[in-house]
């Protein structure tokens, strides 16, 4: 009987890995609420951390890249387990609006290290072959700890109060993150096995036609390539309306006048869609046209804005839409951006250029959220900040349509 590959084992524990270091963009949010009713913060005091936390990430991913090429993705993701877990056991001495800055930058450097770039740059060693469908089951993890701390941390808040609920949270990201890092190796040979655990090569499929010297791309190779900069506005594009929408979606649920346990549960059912986004649009670029699939998750983001534009109008019918078109629309948007990059660039500069990516992104994140805060602390309401988030995702839908086929990268 064939042993089982012991890539997926490696992917369960980056999943596991990756759900505990997003807890800080899935899980705080919830908890910043009671710091905006306790002190009286505005909603811009309250957005100025998460919105510091993507601004922090963008100038430090390049440089994450760098130790993850340089350090294995293994020991990263175990810095990011660390500083997340200090992170939560600082929350409950929170008094100025600075010291939520400065929890988001523990969580930034968390994310930055343990999340996205190393988690991918390290499943692009273990599959080829089953390189999308990997990716997509490795990004759920963000989703699912979407799921479970909003709905954690809204029940232990009612019963403990907001500071004991983030020691009990930072008890919890103990406890997922140190077996896996134990299973985790960073690379197949570790375990005398090759990727996808083949017995031969791996023969890529008709979406990307490899050059025999295009196996180590350099990142000044991807900054001559034209196609990496529509690759780029999208992924940045992307990430300005999902962090915009996701870092002030309970401010804006208060505004509509719903209460915390039907927050919890609307974002609960964005993630839940975000999940099957990931899986579905990793397993179709497995098989498809990615450019395809690409334009159809940006198309789904975009509808989903115009949707929220109407809950203030009818929470019961439009709430559920918006969550369930644009769960889906934004991983899967999100998922292809990833493995469009690992397609050209999976190599051993891999890291530092998505290292690059993840700044781009990163930085209209953190402009998405500030915009979006500033612009409710002035105008009383979200309503031209999702104008904007409508008018951004178009743009993304017109840059995903100019992509061209992927071809071979050539070097020069």
């Amino acid at each position: 009987m064939k042993s089982l590959f012991y890539g997926w084992l490696v992917l369960a524990s980056a999943f596991i890995i990756f759900a505990v270091v997003t807890i800080g963009v899935n899980g705080l949010p919830l908890l910043n609420v009671s710091l905006k009713e306790i002190f009286g913060w505005t909603h811009e005091q309250v957005t100025r951390g998460p919105s510091v936390l993507y601004f922090v990430v963008a100038i430090v991913s390049p440089f994450a890249g760098a130790l993850v090429d340089r350090f294995g993705p293994r020991l990263m993701m175990g810095v990011g387990s660390l500083l997340t877990v200090l992170a939560l056991f600082l929350y409950p001495y929170i008094t100025e609006p600075w010291h939520l800055v400065g929890i988001y930058v523990l969580c930034a450097a968390s994310i930055t290290l343990g999340g996205a770039i190393a988690g991918v740059t390290l499943l692009s060693y273990w599959f080829n072959r089953y390189r999308g469908i990997a990716v997509g089951i490795y990004l759920v993890g963000s989703s699912l700890g979407g799921i479970v701390f909003p709905q954690l941390i809204a029940a232990l808040t009612q019963a403990n109060g907001w500071q004991k609920t983030a020691l009990i949270l930072a008890a919890v990201a103990v406890l997922l993150a140190v077996v896996p890092l134990l299973l985790v190796r960073n690379r197949p040979a570790e375990k005398n096995t090759i990727p996808d655990g083949q017995s031969t090569p791996f023969v890529a499929d008709t979406d990307v036609v490899a050059s025999s010297d295009a196996g180590n791309p350099t990142l000044a190779d991807a900054l001559g390539n034209s196609m990496f900069y529509l690759v780029l506005y999208v992924t940045a594009a992307v990430f300005f309306c999902i962090t915009g929408i996701v870092q002030n979606f309970a401010l804006f649920m208060r505004d509509v006048g719903l209460n915390d346990t039907q927050t919890a549960n609307a974002l609960s059912l964005f993630f839940i869609c975000s999940i099957a986004g990931k899986l579905v649009f990793g397993a179709l670029s497995d098989r498809f046209s990615k450019k395809s699939i690409l334009v159809a998750a940006v198309v789904n983001m975009t509808i989903g804005s115009v949707l929220m534009r109407f809950i203030p109008y009818n929470s019961d019918i439009f709430l559920p839409l918006f969550a369930i078109i644009y769960g889906l629309g934004y991983s899967g948007a999100f998922t292809m951006v990833q493995l469009t990059v690992a397609e050209y660039y999976a190599g051993k500069n891999f890291g530092k250029i998505l290292g690059v990516v993840t700044t781009m992104d990163t930085l209209a994140g953190s402009a998405g959220i500030y915009l979006l805060g500033t612009l409710r602390t002035m105008q009383g309401n979200y309503l031209t900040g999702i104008h904007i988030l409508i008018g951004v995702s178009v743009s993304a839908v017109l840059c995903a349509l100019l992509i061209r086929r992927p071809q071979a990268v050539v070097l020069t």
